[in-house]
C-alpha cells in the first residue's frame, strides 16, 4: 500500500510545510483543500509588527479578519534600526503619533483567540517614539492575552516604557526569557560599569519588575545580558524562588559566592534544565569601597591622580566543586551545557552580535571547558575592568590578559601573586563535567 502525503500524521505535514517558502505555502493553501488549514497555521502563526504605517495596517487587517486571526499564535513587535549601529542615545520617552494610537485602539478589540507567545525585539538602544509606540503594543497584548511565553531581546536598562505592571496583570505567564542591553557611554568606557541605570536595573527592576511577580509561576527562566553582571553589577535573588521552574538560562552571570550556587540548587525538586553561556568564576578581584558595598545609588567621588584606593577579594569557588554540588543537589536535572558562547569582534561604536547569538542558541549550545569559564575583576586597571583569557588563542597563550594584568601587589606579594593567576585545575573541570554528563545521561536512560 502506498503512503500518501495527505495520509501523514498531521504534525509530520505540519513539519514538511514548514520548509516552504511564502509563496509555495501560498499556493498550498488554494490548490489543496486537505492542507489548506496546516499552509494557514504556517502563513500566519507568527505575526510580526514594526513601527511603520505600512507594516501598522497589515496587522490591524489581519487581525479584523475573521479567519486569519484564529492561526496567530505568536506575535513580534520589532523596532527598525540600523543593524550595526549601537548609537548611545539615553531613552527620552515621547508619546506615540496619533495613526498609531488609533491602530492601536482597533487592536484591543480584536484579539488572536490562540495567541499565546509575545515577543518584543527592540532596537540594540532605544530610538525614543519607537520605544514608546512599540511600548504600547506590548503592554496591550500583554495584558489583554493568555500569553504563554514572553521574550524580551534588548531590554533597555535605561528605558522606562520597557517595565510592565505584571503584578496587576491577569496573564499567567510560564515562560520568560530576557536578553538585557545595557547602555554604554562611548566617549568615556572606563565609566560603563558605575552607569547608574545599569545598577538600578539589576539592584532594583530586574526582580521587582520582572521576577517577583511572576515566581509562582514561571517553568521556564532566561537571564542573559550583553555585559558581565551578577557581582558588580549586583543581582541577589534574596527570597527569590521559583516552586515550579524547570529549565534555567544564564547568559553573562559571574559568580564569586556560595549563595549564587544555593540560589540554583534550591530548585532541586524541579529544575531539568540548566544552561550557562560565558559565566565565569570570578575567582580574584580589585574592588573599590564603592563595589565591594555595592554603593552605585551614591554619586561618584571625584577623580584623582591615583584613583580611588582598592582592597583584594579572592573567591575559593572551583567548576569541578561547582558541578559535582549541581549533578548532587539537582536530582532531576537532564541537560547541561557551559560553554564561552559566540564571539564577535567589536568596533568602535558599532554593535557586537555575540550577545544575540548566544542568546539565540543556548538550548544547542555543546557542553564544554574552555578558557572562559574563569575572570578577574581589576578595577585599576584600563577602560575595562573584566580581565579574560584570549579563548582564540587557546593553551598556555589563553591566559595573556592575566599576564599582562596591572595589579601592584602582584610585584611584591607571592601570595596575590599565585591567587591572580588562571586557576590550574583544567583535568579537574574537565572530569567533573564528564561526570556530571555520564550522571545526566544515566537518568536519560532510566526514564
Amino acid at each position: 500500500m502506498v503512503t500518501t502525503f495527505s495520509s501523514l500524521p498531521v504534525e509530520i505535514q505540519r513539519q514538511c510545510l514548514n520548509y516552504l517558502d511564502t509563496a509555495a505555502l501560498k499556493s498550498t493553501r488554494f490548490v489543496s483543500r486537505a492542507l489548506s488549514d496546516i499552509a494557514a497555521e504556517a502563513l500566519f502563526g507568527v505575526a510580526t509588527l514594526r513601527f511603520t504605517v505600512q507594516s501598522a495596517n497589515r496587522f490591524s487587517g489581519l487581525l479584523q479578519h475573521h479567519v486569519f486571526r484564529r492561526y496567530i499564535r505568536q506575535i513580534n513587535l520589532e523596532t527598525q534600526w540600523e543593524d550595526n549601529k549601537n548609537p548611545d542615545d539615553g531613552c527620552y520617552v515621547h508619546p506615540p503619533p496619533g495613526w498609531w494610537r488609533e491602530r492601536a485602539a482597533e487592536w484591543t478589540s480584536a484579539r488572536p483567540p490562540n495567541l499565546h507567545t509575545l515577543v518584543l525585539d527592540t532596537a540594540y538602544a532605544c530610538v525614543n517614539n519607537h520605544c514608546s509606540a512599540l511600548g504600547l503594543a506590548f503592554n496591550e497584548f500583554l495584558s489583554r492575552g493568555a500569553m504563554d511565553s514572553l521574550t524580551v531581546k534588548h531590554l533597555q536598562d535605561d528605558c522606562q516604557v520597557e517595565r510592565p505592571k505584571l503584578a496587576h496583570s491577569s496573564t499567567k505567564l510560564h515562560k520568560l526569557h530576557l536578553l538585557i542591553t545595557t547602555w554604554s557611554n562611548d566617549a568615556s568606557t572606563d565609566l560603563d560599569i558605575e552607569i547608574r541605570h545599569r545598577h538600578a536595573l539589576f539592584n532594583m527592576y530586574l526582580s521587582a519588575t520582572w521576577l517577583e511577580p511572576l515566581q509562582s509561576q514561571l517553568t521556564h527562566l532566561t537571564l542573559h545580558c550583553n555585559t558581565y553582571w551578577g557581582i558588580y553589577p549586583r543581582w541577589q535573588p534574596n527570597n527569590l524562588h521559583f516552586p515550579n521552574l524547570k529549565s534555567l538560562a544564564f547568559g553573562k552571570w559571574t559568580i564569586a559566592h556560595d549563595w549564587q550556587i544555593d540560589f540554583i540548587t534550591s530548585h532541586g525538586p524541579t529544575l531539568e534544565q540548566l544552561v550557562f553561556t560565558r559565566c565565569p568564576i570570578m575567582h580574584a578581584s580589585r574592588l573599590t569601597r564603592r563595589q565591594v558595598h555595592n554603593l552605585w545609588s551614591e554619586r561618584l567621588p571625584g577623580t584623582s591622580r591615583s584613583g580611588p584606593p582598592t582592597t583584594n577579594h579572592f573567591s575559593d569557588l572551583r567548576w569541578h566543586a561547582v558541578l559535582r554540588q549541581l549533578a548532587s543537589a539537582l536530582p532531576k536535572l537532564k541537560h547541561f551545557s557551559m560553554g564561552r558562547g559566540p564571539i564577535d569582534r567589536v568596533d568602535f561604536y558599532k554593535r557586537a552580535h555575540c550577545a544575540d547569538t548566544g542568546f539565540a542558541d543556548r538550548y544547542s549550545q555543546p557542553p564544554t571547558i574552555d578558557w572562559s569559564r574563569y575572570v578577574i575583576f581589576d578595577s585599576g586597571d584600563g577602560p575595562s575592568e573584566w580581565r579574560e583569557a584570549d579563548a582564540e588563542r587557546g593553551g598556555r597563550y589563553a591566559i595573556a590578559e592575566w599576564e599582562d594584568s596591572r595589579w601592584p601587589e602582584r610585584e611584591n606579594d607571592a601570595d596575590v601573586k599565585r591567587r591572580v593567576r588562571f586557576p590550574d585545575c583544567l583535568q579537574d573541570d574537565q572530569d567533573a563535567l564528564e561526570e556530571l554528563l555520564r550522571t545526566l545521561r544515566a537518568r536519560w536512560w532510566n526514564v
